[in-house]
């Protein structure tokens, strides 16, 4: 079994020191690109046909994550917060420990295959408040998983 992550604590730098005009085809494809296979599940583009459109940016943030417009130097408390080896390290040892449960018990697993990241939240969405500045989003039936975030609250 496989267990990888997308380092997005590297891309949200990228994202906040980027000029205004940047931001979105960072977030889009560098961070969400690697997980295209779920977005077109939800049959979700990666790019509007129209400006403003409804894409994977729009969808994400209907999701409760922050959009890229909004990663700026006032977020870089909460990108360092989940820039530690060893809560890369420890997310991937979860996963892995997790799906062997299901080995263990019989389960056959679909894919060997796991992708998974770590997202900011957007403290103002309704999604995040009820569940302490937690939510995540998974999706094992591809070769994805995809991320576990919390906002920290300043």
């Amino acid at each position: 079994m496989k267990v990888t992550y997308v380092r997005s604590d590297e891309i949200y730098r990228k994202i906040m020191e980027a000029p205004i005009e940047k931001k979105n085809d960072i977030y889009r494809y560098e961070l969400m690109m690697p997980f295209k296979g779920k977005w077109d599940c939800y049959r979700v583009p990666m790019k509007a046909a129209a400006l403003n459109g409804y894409d994977a940016i729009m969808a994400s943030s209907m999701l409760g994550h922050i959009a890229p417009t909004k990663v700026d130097y006032s977020q870089k408390a909460n990108i360092e917060s989940i820039s530690p080896d060893l809560l890369w390290s420890s997310c991937e040892q979860s996963i892995r420990k997790s799906l062997e449960c299901f080995i263990s018990n019989g389960i056959s697993l679909p894919t060997q295959e796991y992708l998974f990241t770590i997202l900011l939240a957007n403290a103002e969405s309704p999604y995040i408040s009820p569940n302490e500045g937690y939510c995540g989003d998974g999706v094992f039936r591809a070769t994805f998983l995809h991320g576990l975030f919390r906002m920290n609250t300043l």
